[in-house]
């Protein structure tokens, strides 16, 4: 859903990936060698564009990354 959403406002770029190994608050290091991404790990999602536009699409989709951090 965000990334079609990121493609409809002309995103230059938007990845989705899952951390392999993470430091997180729980003060524990989290390390995933499997194929299958650990539902342990953040999910990130990164934009590539201009800042107005990456502004815009974050405003636009406000309701899906509310969980967000």
């Amino acid at each position: 859903m965000l990334l079609k959403k990121a493609k409809q406002l002309g995103i230059e770029q938007a990845v989705i990936f899952t951390a392999k190994s993470v430091y997180l608050s729980s003060g524990r290091i989290i390390a995933n060698i499997s194929e299958i991404p650990s539902t342990q790990n953040p999910v990130y999602l990164e934009l590539v564009d201009d800042y107005d536009k990456v502004m815009t699409y974050l405003r636009m989709n406000k309701y899906l990354l509310a969980d967000a951090r």
